[in-house]
């Protein structure tokens, strides 16, 4: 089970675009999951309402 779990990962780190930002969010995300015991969906869910809010504020500082 590890291995087709480490072999789909791995195959999404090559076809992504990883850089260093990406790379900290995922890792962040990883620890909030290991260390606190928190749910992968909530994580997902609240990744992706900071992603809105941050293009939000973004396209506000370009009008």
């Amino acid at each position: 089970v590890v291995a087709l779990i480490f072999s789909s990962v791995y195959k999404l780190a090559k076809t992504s675009k990883l850089n260093k930002y990406t790379f900290l969010i995922s890792l962040a995300s990883l620890i909030v999951i290991v260390l606190f015991d928190a749910s992968p969906i909530m994580v997902i869910l609240l990744g992706g309402l900071g992603a809105v809010a941050y293009f939000k504020a973004k396209e506000r500082k370009e009008c």
